[in-house]
């Protein structure tokens, strides 16, 4: 008997197989592979330093500063691909370092800083269209990566989150409506 959803064959090494509800008659079964209403999700970890001013900003923040960020990013899927998983955790490392390798050890400035022609004058610096905050940042990664995984996996997974910390008690998370 095969799974009514994603035609998965039923065997021993498949541990749960179930009715929808009681009016199912006995052959329509699902493995556990799928379950209506349910989510997958996975989360994967990154570390990265980079430095950043935040040149609106009234306090010590408008100063030069640096930052071990993590981010987290997450995203999920109704089913599960052929290996049973969301995606290989190391197909997902790879999309997301495509894009932080060009933010290790980089300078974030706004596009209006003041400071930003003297300071661009050999380092290595990205310039954002606002003050990069972390919540700014989470909106910048959260639309790049998006775009990666759309255009390499489909619409079977979906970027659900992505969170920075830039210290140990104080976190942004970008979650699209």
């Amino acid at each position: 008997m095969d799974c009514r959803k994603c035609r998965w064959l039923k065997t021993a090494s498949c541990p749960i197989i179930y009715n929808v509800d009681e009016q199912s008659s006995p052959d329509v079964v699902y493995c556990h592979r799928f379950e209506e209403g349910k989510m997958f999700i996975i989360e994967k970890t990154f570390k990265i330093p980079m430095g950043h001013r935040l040149s609106k900003h009234k306090g010590l923040c408008q100063n030069f500063h640096g930052h071990n960020f993590v981010i987290k990013v997450e995203v999920c899927s109704k089913t599960l691909d052929g290996n049973d998983m969301v995606i290989d955790f190391s197909e997902l490392k790879r999309i997301v370092n495509r894009i932080l390798e060009n933010f290790d050890h980089c300078m974030l400035l706004n596009d209006k800083d003041p400071m930003k022609s003297e300071f661009c004058k050999g380092y290595r610096v990205q310039i954002f269209p606002g003050d990069p905050t972390a919540e700014m940042l989470c909106q910048y990664f959260f639309d790049r990566i998006s775009s990666e995984v759309k255009v390499l996996l489909g619409t079977e997974v979906k970027l659900v989150s992505v969170s920075i910390w830039e210290n140990d008690d104080s976190m942004a998370k970008y979650v699209p409506d």
